[in-house]
């Protein structure tokens, strides 16, 4: 794993802290799970397919599942995710992916990690994406 990999997301891990503490799936907060069928297959097919062109001349599949995928964004909103891959990505052209891609890609990081797949694609509102929570693999 490449030590720049881990600095960029560094600051990002410390500024979504506090997001862990969020209830599964509480009425109360209206927080749900990632692993409630939060994308589409055809959105992480698609994402697959900007994965395999846009993403991996820097990562591996391995750096975004398992362990090393949960240490970094296990507990955090699927907002901070979103904005981090918006903003930050890819490395070579930073913020060159639409929001559309930038979730497309996510769904697909969300498939290699085994999470149900919905009806729905992954919505690229903001909002929407605070009250998904992005659990650890079981």
């Amino acid at each position: 794993m490449r030590v720049h990999t881990l600095t960029g997301v560094a600051g990002l891990l410390l500024a979504g802290a506090g997001s862990s503490a969020l209830a599964q799936h509480s009425g109360d907060t209206g927080i749900r799970s990632a692993n409630s069928g939060v994308y589409s297959a055809a959105q992480a097919l698609r994402g697959r397919d900007l994965y395999a062109l846009k993403c991996r001349s820097c990562h591996t599949p391995e750096s975004h599942t398992g362990v090393i995928f949960d240490s970094w964004w296990g507990g955090k909103l699927v907002s901070d995710l979103f904005e981090y891959v918006l903003e930050r990505m890819p490395k070579n052209e930073p913020g060159s992916l639409s929001p559309e891609e930038s979730a497309d890609v996510i769904a697909y990081i969300f498939r290699m990690n085994r999470m149900p797949t919905g009806d729905d694609e992954l919505s690229t509102d903001v909002g929407a994406l605070r009250k998904i929570r992005i659990e650890k693999a079981k």
